[in-house]
Parts: structure tokens; sequence; C-alpha cells
């Protein structure tokens, strides 16, 4: 077989219809998001025509991933983060619209800048937080933990949205 572009192109997009066939898909985006490679597990779910949303990220430790150095900004919008932690996780400037983060642990995570409108973060763990400039529009705060360190946008207040300060 000669080895062109084209070939090259298609044995790859074989290799990852394989992978997508297996169930270690979600433990391999899982994998490379905690190693920090955002731009690979882009890759692969890219050329599976899947998204992040099809990934369930429900209980995993997700602690200290940094998503900040990433080029194009990560679209997580509707992911299931529940019950995931996301402990010092720096999601800045990350899209997580209409995301799943009910009874998260997002202990001094950075979420500046990031889209959060409609995100479900009730019962949360949200202390130490930073949601300065984050857009909260719609966002369900209900039982959610907060503390005196936890930074919110100008204007926003957690209490009507459900949040508990602890």
């Amino acid at each position: 077989m000669k080895l062109t572009i084209k070939t090259i192109k298609q044995l790859i997009r074989e290799e990852l219809r394989s992978l997508a066939e297996d169930e270690d898909l979600s433990k391999k985006i899982i994998d490379l998001l905690k190693a920090g490679d955002y731009k690979q597990a882009d890759f692969f779910l890219d050329n599976l025509g899947k998204k992040f949303k099809d990934i369930n990220f429900s209980g995993v430790d997700l602690s200290g991933i940094d998503l900040d150095d990433v080029e194009k900004e990560p679209d997580l919008s509707g992911v299931n983060f529940s019950k995931a932690n996301l402990t010092r996780a720096n999601l800045a400037d990350v899209n997580l619209a209409g995301a799943n983060l009910s009874g998260a642990i997002l202990k001094k995570a950075d979420l500046r800048d990031a889209i959060l409108s409609g995100a479900n973060f009730a019962g949360a763990d949200l202390g130490g937080a930073n949601f300065r400039r984050a857009d909260m529009t719609g966002a369900d705060l209900s039982g959610a933990i907060y503390d005196e360190l936890t930074r919110w946008s100008k204007g926003f207040n957690p209490e009507e949205a459900g949040a508990i300060r602890k």
C-alpha cells in the first residue's frame, strides 16, 4: 500500500473509529484531560464526530486540571460533571453553559470569565472558587455551599441563586 496523506488520514480515522467502538473512549478522553492535553482530546472527539458532552465525567477526579493554556476556548457546554472533583481546576474562559456540576467539588477552582449560563451547581462545594466576570445567567446554585473566599461576578448575588454561605 502506497502511503499518501489521504491514506494516512484514512488509517488514523479507522484507528479512531475502533477506539470509539471501545468502552475505553471515555477513559482515554479523561486520561488526556488529566494529563492536560485538551488539544489531543478535542482531536479524538472531533475526528469521531463526537463532542465532550458525549462523555460522562460524573464522579471523575479532575482536580487540578488546567484548561487555561488551550489555544481555542474549550467548549464543555452540556457536559455532565456531577459529583466530579474539580478542586483547583483552572476553567477560566471555558464554556460550561448548561453543564451539570451538581454535587461537584469546585474548591479553589478558577472559573473567571467562564460561560456558566444555565449550569447546574446544586449541592456543589464552591468554597474559595473564583467566578469573577463569569456569565452565571440562569445558573442553579440551589444548596451549593460557598465561603468568604469565594469570589463572584460584580452584582451577582449567590444567595438569590440558591447558594448557602458557610
